[in-house]
């Protein structure tokens, strides 16, 4: 009547037709097994169900430990907690790479670039906003760069310029990038790519080959490992800040006390770096 590991779905009639089978009917099944087995424990029951066709799939898995309780804004704030840390990483480094940004370089990045004090590099419209050449981190998976924090890698641009649909670093018909493959490019492709983007690729490489001779750095490589790392960290960190918060106010006293013991070894780790 059914198939290991899934849910009866139909019996017959005396006549042969398939007759669905409604909730009410496995319930019962369900039932009358159990109560025929008489399993010793939850594991024996769920093993016994599965033996018989009858187990729902949703009960394959293990309940968790702790309800994951409502959507938590925490959890779902990981990628800007990973873009700050990104941020820091880059000033960090930057430190050591430290070139001045002076009014000659802009009066430079504007003539480069073709812009006026207040507007957008890639258009005549107002400045709303600023971009990172090279990302903080939307090259670190793909091309394992991580964006510079210094002005030479910061570019004005609009919202819409900046956004991931309409972003200017983007080239319509391809799926190559106008920063991250600068030195890829071979003369066909970019002699197929329209007038604003052959504007744009020529604009970036002089702005590089400008950087390059000031000494300043626009990314630093091979960074893509502690960027995962960072991530699988920082996502059991917001599980833990999540379901502390639910804790609380659930008044879940068993949950607080282990989530403060995890607390004051993080505050002795913390005390390790001051």
């Amino acid at each position: 009547m059914g198939c290991k590991g899934g849910r009866v779905k139909s019996q017959t009639n005396i006549i042969g037709f398939p007759v669905p089978m409604t909730s009410s009917v496995i319930l019962n099944q369900i039932i009358d097994e159990i109560l025929k087995a008489k399993p010793e424990n939850r594991d024996e029951a769920i093993k016994h169900l599965d033996e018989k066709g009858l187990l729902p799939k949703k009960l394959l898995k293990p309940p968790p430990s702790k309800p994951p309780g409502p959507s938590s804004r925490t959890k779902n704030r990981l990628s800007t907690t990973l873009s700050a840390a990104a941020g820091d990483v880059g000033e960090y480094l930057d430190k050591a790479n430290d070139v001045e940004y002076t009014e000659k370089d802009e009066l430079k990045k504007q003539e480069i670039f073709n812009y006026k004090p207040g507007y957008s590099a890639f258009s005549n419209n107002a400045r709303q906003c600023d971009d990172h050449m090279f990302g903080k981190r939307e090259g670190l998976q793909k091309y394992n760069m991580l964006g510079s924090q210094s002005k030479f890698n910061i570019i004005p641009c609009t919202h819409a310029e900046n956004s991931s649909n309409g972003c200017w670093k983007n080239i319509p018909g391809s799926n190559k990038n106008i920063v991250y493959d600068i030195n890829n490019f071979t003369e066909e492709e970019i002699e197929n790519f329209d007038e604003n983007t052959k504007v744009k690729i020529s604009q970036v490489k002089a702005w590089i080959a400008y950087c390059k001779q000031r000494g300043a750095v626009l990314y630093y490589s091979d960074l893509k490992k502690a960027d995962n790392e960072r991530r699988e960290i920082f996502g059991i960190c917001h599980e833990y800040m999540a379901h502390y918060t639910f804790a609380q106010c659930d008044g879940d006293s068993e949950w607080q006390k282990k989530m403060d013991a995890l607390m004051s070894q993080m505050k002795d780790l913390n005390n390790l770096r001051k």
